[in-house]
């Protein structure tokens, strides 16, 4: 299945993470936001096929943007990638809607086995 095209919000406040990412993913539109609000906004207004989210966020946490994209897109998956590594935080984050919670560091094979995992389940 190509991938090509499918559309990732990425919601992290740690540029290079984000820059990671890009060229982890760089078959995929990978959009950054930084904050909790720029993410939900960016949510809001246009589709993604795929959630990745941090725990820790400048204005809030993942858990409470998973709930709140919960409510008006509940077929998106949600891709954790923190590193907070507690057992509540991955408890948390699959109650809020999440379907896999991943620690950093990750092997960069891992994680983009993941994504691409859930972009096809899609």
């Amino acid at each position: 299945m190509d991938l090509s095209g499918k559309r990732i919000l990425c919601v992290e406040d740690h540029e290079d993470t984000c820059a990671f990412l890009r060229v982890l993913l760089s078959n995929l539109q990978v959009v950054t936001a930084s904050t909790l609000a720029e993410g939900l906004h960016l949510a809001q207004n246009q589709g993604f096929d795929l959630y990745l989210l941090d725990m820790f966020l400048p204005d809030g946490n993942g858990i409470t943007l998973c709930q709140q994209l919960r409510r008006f897109d509940p077929k998106t998956p949600v891709l954790f990638y923190s590193a907070d590594a507690s057992p509540t935080a991955y408890e948390q984050a699959m109650q809020a809607g999440a379907q896999i919670y991943l620690t950093k560091p990750v092997d960069p094979f891992l994680l983009q086995q993941a994504v691409e995992e859930l972009l096809r389940g899609k």
